[in-house]
């Protein structure tokens, strides 16, 4: 048998650039959105408080709620919090920019 090599070729699709505008409407609409998923799990809606903090190409969704409801806003082997951080990647992805969910203050719980 003849021996045949084979070369893999990716094509990578170039990043979109999102303009200021437009990264900042999408933004606050994956705020609400965040702020939409987490008050209908966790026990304390009226505490949850999310802050945006932009950056040149990243996004940081910090994530502040009653220490009481830690355990429902992870969720066992913290499936909650990676699914959420999964739509919310998808979505900033498809805008042009990358977006991070963050626990604020994610310390006090270890």
């Amino acid at each position: 048998m003849e021996d045949r090599k084979v070369e893999v070729i990716r094509k990578k699709s170039p990043p979109r650039n999102c303009s200021k505008q437009r990264k900042a409407e999408v933004s606050l609409e994956i705020r609400d959105l965040i702020s939409l998923i987490l008050k209908k799990i966790l026990q304390h809606p009226d505490k949850l408080n999310v802050i945006i903090e932009e950056g040149p190409d990243t996004v940081v969704y910090d994530v502040d709620f009653d220490p009481s409801d830690f355990g429902r806003l992870v969720g066992s082997k913290g499936k909650h919090i990676s699914a959420l951080r999964v739509i919310v990647l998808t979505i900033s992805a498809t805008q042009g920019f990358r977006a991070i969910v963050r626990i604020k203050d994610e310390e006090r719980f270890y």
